[in-house]
């Protein structure tokens, strides 16, 4: 049976390796862009709002694909709560799409998709999603899978650095960006309850890395 509690282990712990921020400009970039597709959302009329579920399926999808022990904790543990059940949530962390709704796979889809190609989604597959969904909600499908990509990747990043996942030659060049991660990082695990249940997730096993990030 699927436990949110097990993806600070499964997710981190036995994968050791997580999609991360290639550099600091890539950091600005998604910063930016999630920051300009969230503020759209206001433009989307009260009737045409996709459900809180399918907007928890959409980053858990992504979430799965990025490997993010954070997110994913966060979102299927608010999937429980908002009445997902447990086959539903562990069909995507597990990336087992076939068990996923059909009036929801198309976005599940497309979600894997941004994640898969870091926020740089093809037209083909905008205009599906928009022919799908209708255009209110495929600005919505696409807003929400962009915040969490950057939630993901500064999550990783954090995490990368704190259990020493990164060699010296990966770690230049990225310093930055894990510092300005950290913060986020912090807010995602702290509404995530993961140290409810692993008092040592954030702790990290390197030491002074944020003290170590912010030297010139």
């Amino acid at each position: 049976m699927y436990r949110p509690e097990n993806v600070w282990y499964t997710a981190v712990m036995k994968q050791g390796r997580l999609r991360i921020f290639a550099s600091f400009g890539e950091f600005l970039f998604l910063f930016f862009t999630t920051f300009g597709r969230m503020t759209t959302l206001r433009k989307i009329p009260r009737g045409e709002t996709i459900s809180p579920r399918f907007r928890t399926m959409l980053m858990l999808a992504v979430s799965q694909v990025n490997q993010c022990a954070y997110c994913s904790y966060l979102h299927a543990r608010r999937g429980l709560e908002e009445g997902i059940a447990q086959e539903e949530i562990a069909a995507i962390v597990e990336n087992v799409g076939r068990r996923v709704d059909r009036s929801e796979s198309a976005g599940v889809l497309f979600a894997q998709h941004m994640a898969e190609t870091r926020g740089n989604p093809s037209a083909v597959s905008c205009k599906t999603l928009e022919r799908c969904y209708g255009a209110f909600k495929a600005l919505q499908i696409r807003a929400f899978t962009q915040s969490v990509l950057f939630g993901n990747l500064c999550c990783n990043t954090v995490v990368s650095f704190q259990e020493g996942l990164l060699t010296p030659e990966e770690k230049k060049g990225r310093r930055l960006a894990y510092a300005f991660s950290l913060p986020i990082a912090n807010i995602i695990l702290k509404k995530s309850g993961m140290k409810e249940i692993h008092p040592h997730a954030g702790r990290g096993t390197g030491g002074n890395e944020e003290k170590n990030a912010k030297k010139p």
